[in-house]
């Protein structure tokens, strides 16, 4: 019974990340337009839009799904870390597969942007180069 409140939570996370995805657009998750603007500046066949759009279709699928995970795996743990004396394997149990989650979303960005790379033609990928240069870098403590 204490599964239902936490998938149901779950499901409206889902619904609500979806939602705003949706308003949001193409290209205009957390990074803005960015990532769009990268791929208009390599001026792409209509072929390879194609298959990136299908590549960002198949991605935003996966990351809602894993971000769903990632959710209820840290609900979990938060419920457990409230309880009066949470046993220590059972927290590392939780522990790691928070974990394991947050590894799961790293794998798949990384497979996104290695799919979208091989897409490119020789000269895409030094015009990419050389856009990556123009960006402006982060700055702050840990930053050159």
């Amino acid at each position: 019974m204490k599964r239902l409140p936490i998938t149901l939570l779950a499901a409206l996370f889902l619904a609500a990340w979806c939602f705003t995805a949706a308003e949001a657009g193409p290209g205009k998750g957390r990074r803005g337009h960015r990532g769009q603007d990268f791929i208009q500046a390599l001026n792409p066949t209509a072929e390879q839009m194609e298959k990136i759009k299908s590549l960002r279709l198949e991605h935003a699928k996966q990351m809602a799904q894993l971000h769903a995970n990632l959710e209820i795996a840290q609900l979990e743990l938060r419920a457990l870390m409230d309880e009066d004396a949470p046993k220590t394997a059972n927290v590392k149990t939780r522990v790691a597969e928070v974990s394991r989650v947050r590894a799961q979303i790293m794998e798949k960005n990384i497979e996104m942007r290695l799919n979208m790379k091989s897409l490119l033609t020789p000269e895409q990928k030094e015009k990419l180069k050389e856009l990556k240069q123009q960006r402006p870098r982060p700055r702050g403590p840990g930053w050159p």
